[in-house]
């Protein structure tokens, strides 16, 4: 069955709606729903909760995953750059409970910081940054040319294919260390054979970093992870970012240029 990893969407609904609307018609998740024998099934409201059930796991799984290496990420500002930094802070201060907390709020940012940084399914591992460090490290593009014995290092850290997102720039890393960038297609695919180790960044919904504005996601197969683009109206989360104090003028132009 197809199961979705999505990259966490920062905030940006405007990036969620279109995608989730997107993976929902996807033919990944056509070719999952059942057939012939179990058609009857599938046509029941106890059959079709099940599938949607079993794909949602892995879907809010990889939310959890992410959200909490957000969250850890706050102790650490000091590892990104100014403008990230910013903006985590600003996150941070909206989401910590204060001296005298509500209840619903005091619950959420308790629950966050119980999540795990890691969740394993099968062959597959969701991290949030990289297998051998979960929240902070950033395993570039350009990682397998310019820095191999690290993307060497990081492949002796885990077994089978790793789901993973933090740098925004969708592709995947096999054992001989190329980057493989999917192409700008709305579509694109690679295969995962069985018993071969990759490094799988699902991109971004929302916050994109590889010249593409667009919200990006994947869908995921036993042997196959596709990769969907989907345009969205960036300018709403532009203007939301404008009018909110506290946030630097350049994560709003960064939007449309997708850098």
């Amino acid at each position: 069955m197809a199961q979705i990893p999505v990259r966490e969407t920062h905030g940006e609904a405007a990036a969620a709606s279109p995608a989730i609307e997107a993976a929902t018609a996807s033919p990944a998740i056509e070719a999952a729903r059942p057939r012939r024998g179990v058609l009857a099934l599938w046509r029941t409201t106890i059959g079709k909760k099940a599938v949607m059930a079993v794909t949602g796991l892995l879907f809010v799984a990889f939310l959890i995953v992410h959200a909490a290496g957000n969250l850890k990420a706050f102790v650490g500002a000091a590892d990104f750059n100014p403008h990230a930094r910013s903006a985590i802070e600003f996150t941070a201060r909206r989401l910590r409970p204060g001296w005298l907390p509500s209840g619903a709020k005091k619950t959420r940012w308790d629950f966050l910081r119980a999540r795990p940084t890691t969740h394993r399914v099968g062959r597959f591992l969701l991290v949030h940054a990289s297998p051998r460090d979960p929240v902070r490290e950033y395993v570039l593009a350009t990682d397998g040319l310019l820095n191999p014995e690290k993307i060497e290092a990081i492949f002796r850290s885990f077994e089978g294919v790793c789901l993973m997102g933090h740098t925004h720039q969708p592709g995947i890393f096999r054992r001989d260390l190329r980057f493989e960038v999917p192409p700008a297609s709305e579509t694109s695919e690679a295969e995962l054979p069985p018993g071969e180790q990759a490094l799988v960044n699902v991109g971004s919904v929302g916050q994109p970093r590889d010249g593409d504005n667009r919200a990006c996601f994947a869908t995921l197969e036993e042997t196959r992870v596709r990769w969907y683009r989907v345009p969205y109206d960036y300018t709403k989360t532009m203007d939301k970012i404008r009018g909110t104090q506290g946030l630097d003028e350049v994560l709003a132009r960064r939007l449309a240029i997708g850098r």
